[in-house]
């Protein structure tokens, strides 16, 4: 989530992405990634590009309380959302700020890097990953999950289309830019580059629902980088957006499908 330089969330967006978006999207697709972490507990385990902590605190829950967790992003607003977050069952959570391509770790610090829809906001991918391989200990697992394509995920699909038309290209653009790996094979890449074996990788797809879509959508843009190019936007233009996508998705009926890649390797 807020790891990228480039995708920032401002102290109020990230308190609606945690309040919204995390249990309606985030938090189930978290949940889906570490399915296939085999976190035990005892493990310690980095969430790089934590965001405000959607999968960080179920690691913990996992990691029990005889493990370490700690949760990384560059974002400072995300991280204090994080730690304002009432702490779960199971091993403490310290909150870091700090680069993913410069993790403040020694080599071999951790049995598990997760990286929670964090690769495709990452200006360099190759050296995210190094780094990942860097601090796990050697056997040691990553698992990362970055959208697939829009065509398998509506809601965005429709939602892109829908701004692009009626608030303006930069809030349009700013959604799209989460489907950069959509195409999963540089990612792949980079994980052989930077070192990791036993690559694997596989499409999740996960029903949710999103009802009221009128509520909700208006509530998921405030909690991302684009909350001002939607709140700059005509009342008249953001109820056309929520409309549109409104109809573009009732064919799937309350339970809307999202598609996520995830990729386990081992270092």
């Amino acid at each position: 989530m807020a790891t990228s330089r480039q995708w920032q969330l401002e102290h109020d967006s990230a308190v609606q992405s945690e309040r919204y978006s995390v249990p309606a999207i985030f938090g189930p697709f978290a949940d889906a990634l570490l399915e296939r972490a085999s976190i035990s507990p005892g493990d310690r385990v980095i969430d790089i590009g934590c965001g405000t902590g959607a999968a960080t605190r179920p690691i913990a829950r996992l990691a029990g309380e005889s493990g370490q967790v700690i949760g990384v992003d560059v974002n400072q607003a995300s991280l204090q959302v994080a730690a304002s977050v009432s702490p779960t069952d199971g091993a403490m959570i310290e909150w870091v700020e700090a680069d993913a391509e410069h993790l403040p770790f020694d080599d071999g610090s951790f049995d598990v890097v997760v990286m929670a829809q964090t690769l495709q906001f990452l200006p360099d991918r190759a050296a995210a990953l190094r780094e990942a391989r860097r601090v796990l200990r050697s056997g040691g697992r990553l698992v990362a999950s970055f959208w697939a394509s829009t065509h398998s995920n509506p809601y965005f699909e429709a939602l892109t289309s829908a701004l692009l038309r009626l608030i303006d290209d930069t809030t349009a653009r700013g959604v799209a830019s989460v489907f950069a790996l959509a195409k999963p094979e540089p990612a792949v890449e980079s994980a052989e580059e930077a070192g990791f074996s036993s690559i694997r990788l596989e499409q999740v797809t996960l029903r949710l629902d999103l009802t009221p879509v009128a509520q909700f959508l208006p509530q998921h843009m405030a909690g991302t980088p684009m909350a001002r190019g939607w709140s700059a936007a005509s009342d008249s233009a953001r109820a056309h957006v929520v409309e549109q996508v409104t109809e573009a998705i009732a064919r799937f009926g309350p339970q809307v499908p999202f598609c996520s890649h995830v990729l386990v390797a081992t270092a």
